[in-house]
């Protein structure tokens, strides 16, 4: 059953990470506070197949790095080539995000075989695709090292990272601060419920399955580099 409205969101806290010290597959089992969950939050309830995920984020001087842990057996995408249509396909992660002062955000699908799709929209980039006014192939990102992506597949779950540079997030400062203002969310196909009708899940407070609602992605909280920083 679907709800009449989402709950604003929250702040997303984000850890500074000196290091990359997490090997993957993530343990389900060994999450902690900052993980996220995904969720349908504009349902009552879960739809009957839906599977947990969930997700992080870390930063670094010159990085945001997303990580997501979804669970699930058998999950896979026939995507073979770069920027395909990968939500199409099977199962992705889609990581998405926005530096607030800059006029576009971007969307980054991995697929458990870690085959990617790159894309960075203005605002109203989404609407002129849909209307026919654009085509979706005029806003793939084409240079394979835009970001870097790593996934690990085990019997019953999915481990994905995805390190965004901070020199595509836009704005002036090419060094990471905890004054830059960023919202992001990281969504889910998952097609092995439905291989015709695939659940949708996201971190943010969603007003149905439209992951490109930006005014619910969470504001990143990026945390002091030491403890004894100042926000």
């Amino acid at each position: 059953m679907n709800k009449t409205a989402a709950a604003a969101p929250a702040l997303w806290p984000v850890p500074y990470c000196h290091d990359l010290i997490t090997p993957l597959p993530f343990a389900i089992e060994a999450r902690d506070d900052s993980w996220r969950p995904l969720h349908q939050a504009w349902r009552t309830e879960p739809e009957t197949g839906f599977q947990p995920g969930w997700a992080r984020v870390l930063w670094q001087s010159r990085h945001l790095v997303f990580e997501a842990l979804f669970a699930g057996k058998s999950l896979r995408n026939s995507a073979r080539k770069f920027n395909e249509r990968t939500w199409e396909s099977g199962d992705v992660c889609e990581v998405f995000l926005e530096d607030t002062t800059a006029p576009h955000y971007i969307e980054i699908h991995v697929t458990p075989e870690n085959q990617r799709l790159q894309l960075r929209f203005p605002h109203d980039g989404l609407e002129a695709v849909r209307s026919g006014r654009a085509q979706l192939e005029e806003f793939m990102i084409h240079d394979a090292d835009w970001v870097q992506t790593e996934t690990v597949l085990t019997k019953d779950h999915l481990s994905v990272r995805v390190i965004i540079p901070s020199s595509i997030l836009g704005g002036d400062q090419p060094i990471l601060n905890c004054t830059r203002n960023f919202r992001a969310a990281v969504c889910r196909y998952d097609y092995r419920a439905r291989s015709d009708n695939p659940i949708l899940s996201s971190t943010a407070p969603l007003n149905g399955p439209l992951f490109h609602q930006r005014d619910a992605w969470a504001p990143l909280k990026l945390g002091p580099k030491n403890s004894g920083d100042a926000l």
